[in-house]
C-alpha cells in the first residue's frame, strides 16, 4: 500500500510539474505577444506624430498664404480707394 501512495504522488507530482511548465509556456507566449502588440503601437504612434507634424507645417504654411493674399488683397484695395 506504501508503493501505491508513493506512486500516487510522484503522479501528482508529475502533473504539477507538467501543468506549471503548460503555464510558463503559455506566460512567454502572452509576454511575446503583448511585446510585439507594444512594439506595433509605438511604429503606428511614431506615424501618427510624423503626420501630425506634417499637416501642423501645412497649415503654418496655408496661414502665411492666407495672410500674404489678404495683405495682398488690401494694398490693392487701399490703391484704388486712393486713385
Amino acid at each position: 500500500m506504501a508503493k501505491t501512495n508513493k506512486k500516487a504522488t510522484e503522479d501528482e507530482k508529475e502533473k504539477r510539474r507538467l501543468a506549471t511548465k503548460r503555464c510558463r509556456e503559455k506566460q512567454a507566449l502572452e509576454l511575446k505577444n503583448l511585446e510585439a502588440r507594444k512594439k506595433m503601437a509605438m511604429d503606428e504612434n511614431a506615424n501618427l506624430l510624423k503626420q501630425i507634424r506634417a499637416i501642423e507645417m501645412l497649415m503654418a504654411w496655408m496661414q502665411k498664404a492666407v495672410a500674404a493674399r489678404q495683405s495682398k488683397i488690401a494694398h490693392q484695395q487701399s490703391r484704388v480707394i486712393l486713385q
